[in-house]
C-alpha cells in the first residue's frame, strides 16, 4: 500500500511540474486595453507589448536585445486624477483556443512616458485569475511598469 501511495505521488508531482512546464511556453498572442477614451476592447499585437506574464518579459529579438520585466520595483499608488486601464494577456492556450491568461491595471504617467501597473491581489477582481497563472510578491501592489513597455502601451491610448 505504502508503494502505491509513492508511486502516485510521484505521478502527480511529475503532472504538475509537466503542466507548469508546458504553461511556461503559452505564448502572448495579444493584449485588450480597456478603459476611459476607449469605445471597445483595443487588441494590440505589438511586439514590445507582448510578454511572457510567466516569465515578465517580452522574447529576446537578437542576440544583443535583453528586454527587461514588464513589472518592475513596488512604488506608492501613483498621483490621481488616474486614468485607470484594465490589460489583458492573451495566449494560445491550445492549437484553437485562445485565452484571457493574467489581468493588471494601467495608469499612464503622460509627464514621464512611463507608467505604473497595479497587480489585483488573491481577493480582488481578477486576482483569482492571476493566482491560477502566476503569483507574484507583488500582488496587490502598485509598481512601474517598464519603459519600453509603457512607452509600446502609451502610443496606442488616447490623451
Amino acid at each position: 500500500m505504502k508503494t502505491c501511495t509513492r508511486v502516485s505521488l510521484a505521478a502527480l508531482a511529475a503532472l504538475v511540474l509537466l503542466q507548469s512546464s508546458v504553461s511556461a511556453k503559452v505564448p502572448t498572442v495579444k493584449i485588450l486595453v480597456a478603459g476611459p477614451g476607449l469605445a471597445t476592447d483595443l487588441p494590440l499585437a505589438d511586439k514590445k507589448l507582448l510578454v511572457n506574464v510567466y516569465g515578465g518579459a517580452r522574447p529576446s529579438e537578437g542576440w544583443f536585445d535583453f528586454p527587461e520585466p514588464f513589472i518592475g520595483a513596488t512604488v506608492s499608488a501613483p498621483p490621481e486624477p488616474w486614468r485607470l486601464y484594465t490589460v489583458a494577456f492573451v495566449a494560445d492556450w491550445t492549437p484553437r483556443e485562445q485565452r484571457v491568461v493574467y489581468k493588471v491595471r494601467y495608469v499612464p504617467d503622460w509627464s514621464t512616458g512611463g507608467g505604473y501597473i497595479y497587480l489585483p491581489g488573491p481577493n480582488e477582481p481578477d486576482g483569482r485569475l492571476n493566482e491560477s497563472t502566476i503569483i507574484r510578491r507583488q500582488d496587490g501592489s502598485w509598481t512601474r511598469a517598464s519603459a519600453e513597455w509603457s512607452a509600446a502601451l502609451n502610443a496606442h491610448l488616447p490623451r
